[in-house]
């Protein structure tokens, strides 16, 4: 059985220092196997080192810049650790490698949103959306971001194309319920919100069985 396959059971069981040991030995032996970055850089954070699992996977990224899982763990560590700069440079590595992605633009927004950069958060929203204007996590973000600002309309106008993307989905109408409300529009408040706690359920129910 491979040093790999050993760590990643290893950190299956709980055995976390087995896996760190076996993980680091997959990574010396295959520098450019992905998987063994991914494995041994969950065992990092889980040990609470999530410093070094951040510098293990920018190191990583300059032998494998297109390896996805790794742009997002650097995005997602760095903010573990608040260091926010750190973060908006590895979202926007993230989408150098990956402009035509919807994921590498939320990123980028969202660490923009946590920064406090609200018109450069929206940007990178505004292209998420145009990534795939299927998508309702983008106008849900733009929404978000609109309501921060104080433009409840463009919230509103936002909430509403997210939820006509994601007529299932209880956020956005949640969203666009407390922003109509906010707006003065209470009986559409109420019809939404009460839409909005029907798909929650439903949601919470399938998530049971």
């Amino acid at each position: 059985m491979s040093e790999l396959r050993q760590g990643m059971d290893a950190l299956a069981s709980g055995d976390l220092e087995s896996a760190r040991v076996l993980l680091a030995q997959a990574v010396a032996q295959a520098p450019l196997n992905v998987d063994a970055y991914e494995g041994l850089a969950s065992v990092l954070q889980r040990q609470g080192r999530s410093e070094l699992a951040r510098d293990l996977c920018e190191t990583a990224l300059t032998q494998l810049p297109n390896a996805q899982f790794l742009h997002r763990k650097a995005v997602a560590l760095n903010l573990e650790i608040d260091d926010l700069d750190g973060a908006e440079q590895a979202a926007e590595r993230y989408v150098l490698a990956f402009e035509a992605d919807t994921e590498s633009w939320l990123a980028l927004g969202d660490v923009r949103a946590k920064i406090g950069n609200m018109e450069r958060a929206l940007r990178a929203y505004q292209h998420a959306h145009a990534c795939d204007e299927e998508d309702w996590r983008p106008w849900h973000r733009m929404g978000l971001m609109h309501e921060k600002k104080g433009d409840r309309r463009a919230a509103c106008v936002a909430f509403r194309n997210a939820a006509r993307e994601a007529p299932q989905n209880f956020r956005p109408l949640r969203a666009l319920a407390r922003v109509l409300q906010q707006l003065e529009k209470k009986e559409e408040a109420q019809e939404v919100f009460a839409e909005a706690q029907r798909l929650s359920a439903e949601e919470k129910t399938q998530s049971q069985h």
